[in-house]
């Protein structure tokens, strides 16, 4: 006999504790009673007719098959509110034992009826959702009653196009479980009416413009005094045109902080750069120094240095030209990477969800499940792929990133040995300096003391004009022991350092000894 499969909305709901021995047969008995009693309810107040249902008993929950002629949005626009409401009303009025708190998992699909049962592929994912660790540790991090977790397809095919969706109120997740690995959704309907996971706390992010105060794009602030972007958003917030320079170009760039909307717009140098290369080979990152005094009273953000930091789910916060924040673009890294060059194809969630490269190029790809930022999105023009240079890849180009943000650098920035200073000998070190081009130059300059031992790197109070910069950062220096000896030997084996560099490099050794 050959048997038809039907389409049914698949609905399974779990018991959270339903077999701790806090609960006696008897309460046990009360709490499965009344899930069935605040089923029927909550399923009647959301239009959906429990008796025209199959549905099947699992002990500590219940699983729900409803016909196709049952709007599919009913189970996700209406159904977990109406059962979050009357679950939290029969806690109010039963003793502790036989409260009840619920898992529960949307999907749809294919089901095979036979004189025994149900069998359905969909049917056992689903299960496999309700079972799943991030469903669980959810439903045990809130207070509330309810915790649900929804398949991709319904997530795209029927909440995706709801009248009225709330993106913010749904966060993915990476399912592996037993036989099944996948992206699912979850949402706490008591979120309804806030962000899901509260405000977060990411200062860290900046907007860099340009000469038009036109957004150009993001970048992320480390130590309240260097960044990193895409060379893509600095060369257009230079006000470049065409592909990235191959070298560093001269010259400085504006940004603000969309998290601190009074603080003004400030200018940094740009001192690393690496272009990007001509198609899909490689992604171009440029690294800043601020030049002005550092921005205070900023968590700098963690991260993740990791050459090849695995699948996991990365969350993207789009950079907007008014700085209002907008809900969070998802992507997921591949379970085998999909590399080209140095970049990580990363696969959006959903694969179709709308990114441009103004808003994500330059973007923090942040570990969803740590907070650490583990690359750099980049979208190029040509291909609008979406590609993420690992933190790990960009500090081996770039080492200053791991001295200042690696997991020791707070050890690198031990107290200064406090030494009785002259200003005046300093401002006569700061006239000897300035005859050395490479110390004259403002981006030569910034790429020196990005070199130096981290104690200056991050605390010299930087400043936009030549003369007040350079006597801020060798005040600096001479307050670290044999730093201004680095510098000398910096300027002795520089390039750039001109025809005085002996003598400004023992200018500064004298003032060293």
């Amino acid at each position: 006999m050959t048997l038809s499969a039907t389409p049914r909305t698949i609905l399974a709901v779990d018991v959270e504790r339903f077999s701790d021995h806090s609960r006696t047969d008897p309460h046990r008995l009360r709490v499965h009673d009344s899930l069935y009693k605040m089923l029927n309810q909550a399923l009647d107040e959301s239009g959906i007719d429990f008796d025209s249902c199959y549905h099947e008993d699992r002990g500590d929950g219940v699983i729900i098959l409803a016909p196709p002629d049952i709007p599919k949005v009913r189970f996700s626009a209406d159904l977990p509110y109406r059962l979050a409401a009357v679950l939290r009303q029969h806690n109010e009025v039963h003793s502790a034992p036989e409260h009840i708190r619920l898992r529960m998992a949307v999907n749809a699909g294919e089901i095979y009826f036979d004189a025994h049962g149900v069998v359905s592929d969909a049917l056992n994912k689903t299960f496999r959702l309700l079972d799943s660790a991030p469903l669980r540790d959810t439903l045990q991090k809130t207070s509330d009653v309810l915790a649900v977790i929804i398949s991709s397809w319904f997530y795209e095919q029927v909440i995706w196009h709801g009248e009225n969706f709330r993106p913010e109120i749904y966060f993915p997740v990476l399912v592996d479980h037993k036989e099944t690995e996948t992206v699912a959704w979850i949402t706490v309907p008591a979120a309804a009416d806030r962000a899901l996971r509260g405000p977060r706390s990411e200062p860290w992010r900046i907007r860099l413009r340009d000469s038009e105060a036109r957004t150009a794009g993001p970048g992320i602030l480390l130590c309240s005094r260097y960044a990193i972007t895409s060379s893509q958003v600095a060369a257009r917030a230079l006000g470049l045109s065409g592909p990235s320079p191959a070298t560093c170009p001269p010259g400085q760039v504006s940004f603000d902080l969309p998290g601190r909307p009074g603080a003004g717009g400030q200018r940094a140098e740009i001192i690393f750069w690496r272009a990007a290369r001509a198609g899909p080979a490689g992604a171009g990152m440029a690294g800043l120094s601020i030049a002005g005094p550092s921005v205070r009273g900023l968590d700098s953000p963690v991260l993740r240095f990791d050459r090849e930091p695995g699948p996991r789910i990365v969350r993207l916060q789009p950079c907007t030209a008014d700085g209002l924040e907008r809900p969070p673009a998802w992507a997921r890294l591949p379970y085998h990477e999909v590399r080209n060059g140095d970049r990580v194809l990363l696969n959006r969630i959903p694969d179709w969800a709308p990114m441009t490269a103004s808003e994500f190029s330059g973007a923090d790809v942040v570990d969803e499940q740590s907070g650490e930022i583990v690359g750099i999105a980049e979208i190029p023009p040509q291909d609008g792929d979406l590609w993420m240079t690992p933190i790990g890849k960009v500090a081996e180009e770039w080492p200053l990133l791991f001295r200042i943000a690696g997991p020791d650098h707070k050890a690198d920035i031990n107290e200064p040995l406090v030494r009785s200073l002259s200003l005046t000998r300093i401002m006569r070190l700061v006239d000897s300096c300035l005859r050395a081009p490479v110390l004259a130059e403002a981006q030569s300059r910034h790429r020196l003391a990005s070199e130096l031992p981290v104690a200056v790197t991050v605390t010299a109070p930087r400043s936009s004009a030549d003369r007040a910069d350079l006597t801020a950062l060798l005040w600096s220096c001479a307050r670290v022991p044999g730093a201004l000896n680095e510098l000398a030997e910096m300027i002795r084996e520089s390039p750039h350092g001109g025809r005085s560099a002996a003598d400004v490099a023992r200018d500064l050794e004298r003032f060293d000894a």
